[in-house]
């Protein structure tokens, strides 16, 4: 069932960065940083991204498993998506954080994978934060074969 979520959320993703490079094929940007933007450079960079989508798909996955139902799967996964995002500097800048919360919103997964797709716009590899994100999505997939195997024996 992963596998099933996954490719749909990733062929999501990959959809909304193909659209985006059409649009930047016919747009003129005035931004000089944005002048050389292309459809290729775009999707190049929607397939980089592709072991964060796994890592959040791997998360949502298993928070929807540790709901009960649909509705609080989704309110969960809402809720863990703006705290997480909050705290890893997606809404409010890190750096108004303490140093401990900026410690700390750089490890959680939207951390990790804010930090991936900055090191990836730069065309930069982090092996660290590829690992990071491989530890989280081991984690999050067998807490969630754990998870499916405690509801199917308590039937």
């Amino acid at each position: 069932e992963f596998l099933s979520y996954l490719i749909l959320v990733a062929v999501n993703i990959l959809g909304m960065f193909c659209l985006l490079g059409g649009i930047c094929e016919f747009v003129e940007f005035t931004i000089p940083e944005w002048e050389s933007i292309h459809f290729a450079k775009v999707l190049t960079f929607g397939i980089s991204l592709i072991p964060a989508v796994i890592m959040i798909s791997a998360m949502a996955f298993m928070l929807y498993e540790l709901s009960g139902n649909v509705v609080s799967g989704m309110l969960l996964q809402f809720l863990a998506a703006l705290s997480l995002s909050y705290i890893s500097g997606c809404f409010y800048p890190a750096s108004f954080f303490p140093e401990s919360v900026q410690l700390i919103g750089k490890i959680l997964p939207s951390g990790l994978a804010t930090g991936y797709a900055s090191l990836c716009m730069r065309s930069e590899t982090g092996i660290f934060v590829l690992i990071g994100m491989f530890g989280y999505t081991v984690a999050f997939v067998v807490i969630t074969i754990l998870l499916r195997k405690r509801k199917l024996e308590q039937k």
